[in-house]
């Protein structure tokens, strides 16, 4: 697993999750429907009970598809139960905030997020 930077990772009944690489990864779906995702963001929502929750927002390839029960699913099947994302967010590169060379801004999603709950 690879850590970012201490603001990069999330708290989750006090364990540090990091928010892991920015990469295109080839996913193995139950049922056999394999798909390209890349995972631009990892971030952690606020959660009365467990500090926060991860959520993890989708980029999916052109021509794929897949729904958050199919992805959590797999994550349940790949990852400590206390890792899986509660929810995820399907969107396009375009739709998240991005510094000037592309790098996605995380703390900025987190605001977002945070004001969504807070509305």
């Amino acid at each position: 697993c690879t850590m970012g930077s201490k603001h990069d990772g999330l708290v989750n009944a006090n364990r540090l999750l990091s928010s892991g690489d920015d990469t295109t990864r080839r996913v193995s779906m139950p049922g056999g429907n394999d798909i390209e995702a890349r995972v631009p963001a990892f971030v952690g929502i606020s959660d009365a009970v467990k500090g926060q929750v991860p959520k993890a927002f989708i980029v999916l390839e052109k021509g794929e598809s897949a729904t958050a029960d199919e992805l959590e699913a797999y994550c349940r099947d790949c990852m400590a139960a206390y890792k899986v994302p509660r929810s995820f967010e399907f969107v396009t590169l375009a739709d998240l905030p991005q510094t000037a060379s592309g790098k996605v801004l995380k703390r900025e999603i987190r605001r977002l997020e945070e004001e969504k709950l807070n509305a």
